[in-house]
């Protein structure tokens, strides 16, 4: 019985490896924006990379100008750039970034 338990731990640690919501990632290309995931998948039989994620949307954000109106910041990315990710549970290919971590 202790072996199945063991063997029933390690499946539910395998798929909870792959429900991740934000994940830190890197800029790969700006046109068209697509990101690497710098952690890697952690299985029971090794360690293993995400695939680079292309069709990334970027998260709009707003400030003030001097007059006091609402506009659009444009926050620059460049290659190499460590931003946050952020996805659905079951799928990459939603990704959006939310903001640079690293430049």
């Amino acid at each position: 019985m202790y072996e199945l338990d063991i063997l029933i731990k390690r499946i539910i640690k395998d798929r909870l490896a792959e429900l991740n919501t934000t994940m830190q990632c890197t800029v790969t290309n700006l046109s068209p924006l697509s990101v690497r995931p710098i952690p890697v998948k952690n299985y029971v039989t090794g360690a293993v990379e995400y695939p680079e994620i292309g069709s990334v949307k970027k998260l709009k954000e707003w400030g003030l100008n001097s007059a006091g109106a609402v506009v659009e910041i444009e926050i620059p990315l460049q290659v190499g750039n460590t931003v946050l990710v952020a996805f659905g549970k079951d799928n990459l290919s939603d990704a959006i970034i939310l903001g640079v971590v690293d430049s």
